[in-house]
């Protein structure tokens, strides 16, 4: 029987069966453009939106991306976290996407619409390659759809119903995503390319070096595309009727081109940081044995499952404690373990006969190998562009079954299928808005997810900041009461999981209540539960010198604030984003706590290092136009002090507020009593125009005036 079927599938022994009937619609030009234009246009709509949550990382943040094609010798030889400061090396090396970024960026330095308008068109591209390598595997007629004359259908409707599917908003709508895309598209063209290989009787050794290529490329994008790798061989047993011993021949040079980028990958990676897989909203199972865990990952599976069919539920983060812990006791694991045993033990079972769900079976399983989390944890319980890969077996699943259906089934087929299609574009099209912002995605997840904490935590961070851009009263107290509510919940959930619980609280008391006190709480209990974090130390330092401030103990608030600039290293190290803001306000502090104590030769210095970092800040520009100036009428006061020196105090004061007429003034009387009548006259007559009504001054000015002519006679 296995002869025979080889005999009817095999291509290089007889002519091809002609799949579509010769109508302009049926078409696969046709059919591919209409696809196109499907993915397209459901994805029209991201074009006007910005970076996206982890886009930072990768794009915007990224300081090696952001140098353009000078960074892409960089983006090879290191890994894909590289140019962030600080950022962990979490074992990512994606050189192939970052490089991408980092044409855009030459080309239009910071257009998101750019970024998305090539994610729609890789997507629409990804399409049209699944439509054309279906058709490659499935050039004979399907045993199984062969009377219902449906294998267009099938490779149609699959296609169709992949590219509505709503699970792929995340890999199209956020852009970081593009790792998955091209990893995706690469794979793809590996198995198009390895199956017509074969369909073409194995002569044209170029498809095979094009395929071993796009294996590369996709490995280069995004390592998860090495879950293609099994499908290759397992497609070609099915669907070539050659013998295990060509198609494991053929693909040898797959594996031995999947060995050289892991060993290169492993080569520039090194040592991966895990210090951050220790916190529970990053890692769930941290504490757990791989034993205890699996039950919970199990009937993540099974959830996945459900995704995959029709994904009720879509949010960019499942994470703790969202998907509790679970033991086998409960009804969820179990149902989730009989499912996916049915599955492995059916296709199994039909293996030998190559059924077509046996084909769907193992490829959708191979599919779930990263996902599931069962054989390395990849850095979430579970996240729905995990599946894009696992849509493409479960969609021809579904097609077939509903082949399946007796009584006109060409006509109910076509029907069910748009049906369904319709279904999925409407979930797409309506999930796409979540993607517009990070304040937009977190307001409609905290819907969906509630009890993930890291979702209440991002959601809180993203009100605080509306409230602090906030012009309307109203506006900012509503934001900022939001941002309390959800920081609560978040502590309800699990008050030790997310140590950014108590920073977050922190800062709302401190910026929106004033209540300083109940900041220094909550930054101690930041810094209890992460001690050797430099921003918690940093700010809590902050927020106890501000309470020795409020208290008019300057100098106990000068003990504290100098304490945070201890971890400054730290900071820098730890949080470069924070590091300058940081250190820019304890600048500033420093300069107000000397000023109240009127050491202002010392609160102008702090004040000047605070200008390094943020040179526009007008209010700190005044403060220390105001330090200087009176730092100088101290030393002007003071018997036998420099005059050169005191001369460049009040000029630094002058620097930052060139309309001071008080410094014009004392500047005139110094020049005065050096007995130069001259430069003394040209300072006071800045300072009347400064004050034209002060008499004082033009008598002054009247006198110098007089005196100077009497002088050149």
């Amino acid at each position: 029987m296995a002869t025979s079927q080889r005999k009817q599938t095999s291509t290089s022994s007889q002519p091809h069966q002609k799949l579509l009937p010769p109508l302009w619609w049926q078409q696969s030009w046709v059919q591919a453009s209409f696809l196109c234009f499907v993915a397209l246009a459901l994805y029209a709509q991201t074009l006007r939106y910005g970076y996206v949550l982890d886009d930072r990382l990768f794009i915007t943040q990224n300081a090696i991306v952001q140098r353009g094609v000078a960074g892409i010798s960089d983006i090879f030889t290191k890994h894909s976290m590289a140019g962030i400061e600080g950022g962990y090396n979490q074992a990512r090396y994606r050189p192939f996407t970052l490089t991408t970024f980092a044409l855009e960026q030459q080309v239009s330095r910071g257009n998101a619409t750019v970024s998305h308008a090539v994610n729609i068109g890789l997507y629409a591209l990804l399409v049209v390659v699944l439509f054309f390598t279906l058709r490659q595997i499935f050039q004979t007629t399907l045993p199984e759809v062969a009377k219902r004359q449906g294998t267009t259908i099938l490779i149609f409707g699959a296609t169709l119903l992949c590219a509505a599917h709503p699970t792929h908003t995340e890999i199209v709508a956020n852009i970081k995503s593009r790792d998955i895309l091209l990893g995706l598209l690469f794979s793809l063209v590996s198995l198009w390319m390895y199956i017509k290989y074969h369909h073409e009787g194995a002569k044209r050794l170029s498809l095979l070096a094009f395929g071993v290529g796009a294996t590369a490329l996709g490995l280069l994008s995004q390592e998860g595309s090495i879950l293609m790798l099994p499908v290759l061989p397992l497609t070609g047993y099915f669907f070539t009727g050659l013998s295990l011993r060509k198609i494991l021949s053929s693909f040898i040079p797959f594996v031995i081109i999947t060995a050289l980028i892991l060993a290169l990958r492993a080569a520039v990676v090194g040592e991966a940081d895990t210090a951050w897989l220790t916190m529970l909203v990053n890692n769930p199972y941290n504490g757990l044995s791989w034993f205890d865990s699996l039950p919970t990952k199990t009937a993540i599976l099974g959830r996945y499952l459900l995704s995959v069919l029709y994904p009720a539920t879509l949010a960019y983060e499942y994470g703790y404690n969202q998907i509790p812990v679970m033991r086998w006791s409960d009804a969820e694991p179990l149902l989730g373990l009989v499912v996916y045993l049915a599955i492995a033990l059916g296709a199994l079972w039909t293996v030998r006969r190559k059924h077509f769900l046996a084909y769907c079976g193992l490829f959708f399983l191979s599919s779930m190998v990263i996902a599931s989390n069962i054989v390395i944890y990849y850095g979430m319980p579970m996240s729905d562009r995990m599946i894009a890969l696992a849509t493409i077996p479960a969609m021809l699943t579904v097609v077939w079954v509903i082949l399946k259906i007796p009584k006109s089934p060409k006509l109910l087929a076509i029907a069910l299928v748009g049906i369904l299609a319709i279904a999925y574009s409407v979930r797409t099209v309506t999930r796409n808005p979540a993607w517009e912002s990070d304040l937009t995605l977190v307001q409609a997840d905290v819907q969906t997810v509630p009890k993930s904490i890291r979702v209440q935590v991002n959601f809180a961070s993203q009100m605080m900041t509306k409230a602090a851009l906030a012009t309307d009263p109203a506006t900012k107290a509503q934001s900022a009461l939001e941002a309390y509510q959800h920081l609560h919940v978040a502590l309800s959930l699990d008050s030790a999981a997310y140590p950014s619980v108590y920073s977050a609280l922190a800062l709302y008391f401190s910026d929106f209540t004033n209540r300083l006190d109940s900041s220094v709480h909550y930054w101690r209990k930041a810094v209890r539960a992460e001690p050797s974090l430099a921003y918690n130390q940093v700010w809590l330092a902050y927020a106890e010198g501000n309470i020795a401030m409020r208290d008019k103990q300057a100098d106990s608030a000068i003990v504290r604030y100098r304490s945070a600039l201890a971890y400054k290293e730290a900071l820098q190290q730890q949080s470069p984003a924070d590091y300058k803001p940081a250190l820019e306000k304890l600048y500033v502090k420093l300069g107000l706590a000397h000023s109240e104590q009127e050491r202002f030769g010392e609160a102008a210095k702090y004040y000047e290092q605070a200008l390094t970092l943020n040179p526009n800040n007008e209010a700190t520009r005044k403060n220390f136009s105001f330090s200087s100036f009176n730092y100088a009428l101290q030393q002007a006061r003071q018997p036998r002090q420099p005059f050169d020196s005191t001369v460049v105090w009040y000029n630094q004061a002058l620097a930052f507020n060139v309309s001071n007429g008080a410094v014009y003034a004392e500047l005139g009387a110094l020049y005065n009593q050096q007995h130069q009548p001259q430069k003394a006259l040209e300072y006071y007559r800045k300072a009347v125009v400064v004050n034209p009504a002060n008499l004082e001054l033009q008598r002054i000015v009247r006198t110098l005036e007089v005196q100077t002519r009497q002088g050149m006679r």
